[in-house]
């Protein structure tokens, strides 16, 4: 009998901008589906966009040059980054923590 491959199946949750003052607010693609590059730019106040994949069908979109903006210290979306970023590494400025599948 064949072997089925493991699924890694991610909780549904609603998108969320991640503030650095710790605050949230949900937040929903304009078509219903995916968010577009105009949609995540102003999530973070119009920079250029890094995306951080999280390895658990999660990921992180916040501002590339938030830390050369001299951005507030994320502390939320740092702690979500933890084990896939360098030691003393951290997330500056607002960041969307979404599901992989919600930005293409």
């Amino acid at each position: 009998m064949a072997k089925i491959p493991p699924i890694v199946m991610v909780e549904v949750f609603p998108p969320v901008v991640l503030s650095p003052d710790g605050g949230f607010r949900e937040v929903t693609p304009a078509n219903g589906i995916d968010f577009k590059l105009g949609e995540l730019t102003a999530f973070i106040n119009d920079g250029d966009i890094e995306v951080l994949y999280l390895g658990n069908g999660t990921l992180l979109v916040f501002d590339e040059d938030g830390k050369g903006k001299e951005l507030p210290l994320n502390p939320v979306a740092t702690g979500l980054a933890k084990s896939v970023i360098h030691d003393g590494d951290y997330i500056a400025g607002p960041a969307l923590w979404c599901t992989e599948d919600q930005v293409l």
